[in-house]
């Protein structure tokens, strides 16, 4: 009797025991389960937009006196391609100077390159040739490429679809962004409405204001009054995303 007893007592304890440590295991499980259900608070911090004004120029803006010019950048032309059969590359006089000049008076630099290519191979080239014109002068800003349709009878690109105009666009922004040059690409409202998009920074050519394309630059004048240039000069604003 006193065995059966003490069997009973001994069975009671365990189950006891076994209870006692089930429940410390259980309020854990709950906890490790509640802290995977809740989601993570996450802040989002809007980009500050910073905009720039300034100005494109060429040879034809004429000699520049950059210590009398009060601008946040400057886009130079860099050179660009002829009309006709031959489309012989040439360099834009001033461009070295202006690219120099300007700097050395703490102006952000940019420059663009007027094209005429009717191929791949000629984006190729024309790349080559603005990167061997920059020399080892370092932009601040983007190299545009300035691809036009030119309503002129000696204009080599009139023809060009806008499925070619992509081709030849990726072949010149590629070539110069291998080369560590950030690439970007000029137009007007209505070449782009027209669904030529590369995906690149685009300059946008927008006098009135009217496009709703997205740019990272607009060309807003080619009128503009700038001291330390003879003549009008045109205008644009760059928006950098902080």
């Amino acid at each position: 009797m006193k065995k059966a007893i003490a069997l009973i007592i001994t069975a009671v304890l365990l189950l006891s025991l076994c209870s006692c440590s089930d429940k410390p295991e259980q309020k854990k499980s709950s906890e490790t389960k509640a802290a995977e259900t809740t989601a993570p608070e996450t802040t989002t911090e809007a980009k500050k937009v910073e905009t720039l004004n300034g100005i494109d120029v060429s040879a034809y803006s004429g000699d520049i006196d950059w210590s009398g010019v009060k601008t946040d950048f400057v886009m130079v032309r860099l050179g660009g391609r002829g009309y006709g059969d031959s489309g012989t590359l040439y360099a834009d006089d001033n461009a070295a100077e202006n690219l120099r000049n300007a700097k050395a008076n703490g102006i952000r630099i940019g420059a663009y390159f007027y094209s005429q290519a009717i191929n791949e191979d000629e984006a190729r080239e024309e790349a080559d040739y603005a990167l061997g014109l920059l020399g080892d002068i370092k932009l601040d800003l983007y190299l545009a490429y300035d691809f036009e349709y030119i309503k002129d009878d000696d204009a080599r690109t009139d023809k060009i679809t806008v499925q070619q105009r992509k081709k030849i666009t990726d072949a010149f922004c590629g070539r110069i962004a291998e080369n560590g040059v950030e690439p970007m690409v000029y137009g007007y409202a209505e070449d782009f409405e027209k669904g030529f998009d590369t995906g690149y920074p685009i300059w946008l050519a927008d006098y009135e204001g009217k496009s709703d394309v997205k740019y990272t630059m607009l060309q807003t004048s080619n009128e503009g009054k700038v001291d330390g240039i003879e003549g009008s000069v045109d205008t644009d604003i760059l928006r950098i995303e902080n």
